[in-house]
């Protein structure tokens, strides 16, 4: 089968060079492709714009609507721009085990009619969303680092370039969207640009899938304050030996109105005040909600001490052991 009348392409531990990315003329009927350890090699006697490499690529394929970019860490490319108007879905992973080649990664994303977006990405400091489609489904786990790990936000941080107005922009361009998972390396980076600006609403957000240390619970009901919408909350929680006092008081907009479904999941070291805190904060104060689902890490005790407790909605059941909700739920 010629290059040219392909419809799916994957490159797997391939070096491509300036010579071979110029002979790529046209894939006119490619629509699925994955870049998996893929080397970007250049001359270095020649001046390159590095965001080009795979913008070359992306232009010969005016039909690609799924591409997966699987990043070498030891690649010589500092730039992942990836321009389509025909792309619907993007997963981009990075794992920064390992001290890569080059620091100050970038990626841009400038995709109107992109709807599944999954970002994991340890590595680049820099992330652009200039465009995808609203009502898009992304998968979210970044901090903005690099290899460094996360440091706080500095409040005076706030010129065109900083960090903070790039989580601004960052954050106000995916507020479209209507599903969410994130991990709470990001929430951990909204956390602390919640304490100096105020939070983009999600006002398209019907399902969300939240993974939470405790030494930030004071960001949940911030949070579900700006998803006014919210259906469904998959909400996993990681406690540390040390108990934190948990403070969950104001009570979010969709609690009264859209919140029907619930599932709470523990991870490490349990403590029972604050499961049973957590518990008590949705069936207390959500007015519409008609399932609470409690993983089986919670233990048979906690859980009927749960039951107990008094719902605010009388519909509302509670199980265990159910598996994640999905969109047929809705």
């Amino acid at each position: 089968m010629k290059l040219s009348s392909k419809k799916n392409l994957s490159l797997y531990h391939v070096a491509l060079s300036d010579m071979e990315l110029e002979f790529v003329a046209s894939l006119p009927c490619l629509k699925v492709m994955c870049l998996d350890i893929v080397r970007y090699e250049y001359d270095d006697s020649l001046i390159h714009d590095e965001s080009n490499y795979l913008e070359t690529l992306l232009t010969s394929c005016p039909v690609l609507e799924k591409l997966t970019i699987i990043r070498d860490i030891f690649d010589y490319l500092k730039i992942i721009c990836v321009r389509s108007k025909s792309l619907k879905s993007l997963t981009l992973w990075v794992d920064s085990c390992q001290v890569g080649l080059l620091e100050d990664h970038v990626v841009e994303i400038d995709a109107p009619r992109l709807e599944h977006m999954s970002l994991h990405d340890h590595l680049s400091r820099s992330i652009v969303i200039h465009s995808i489609a609203p009502y898009a489904s992304v998968n979210i786990d970044v901090h903005f680092d690099g290899n460094d790990g996360y440091t706080s936000l500095d409040q005076d941080d706030d010129d065109s370039n900083s960090k903070r107005t790039m989580i601004r922009n960052f954050l106000t361009k995916i507020s479209t969207v209507s599903r969410m998972e994130i991990s709470y390396n990001t929430l951990e980076v909204i956390h602390d640009y919640s304490k100096l600006e105020q939070l983009p609403h999600f006002s398209n957000l019907s399902w969300l899938y939240a993974s939470f240390l405790d030494s930030f619970w004071e960001l949940l009901p911030t949070f579900l304050c700006c998803c006014p919408n919210l259906h469904i909350l998959v909400l996993e929680f990681v406690f540390d030996i040390e108990e934190s006092p948990m403070k969950l008081s104001s009570v979010p907009p969709c609690f009264l109105s859209s919140l029907k479904y619930v599932k709470l999941a523990t991870q490490g070291t349990t403590k029972t005040s604050s499961q049973m805190k957590l518990a008590r904060y949705f069936l207390s104060h959500c007015a519409v909600l008609k399932k609470l689902s409690l993983s089986k890490s919670f233990g048979d005790g906690i859980i009927k001490k749960i039951k107990k407790i008094q719902r605010k909605s009388r519909e509302c059941i509670i199980v265990t052991g159910c598996v994640a909700y999905h969109r047929q739920d809705e």
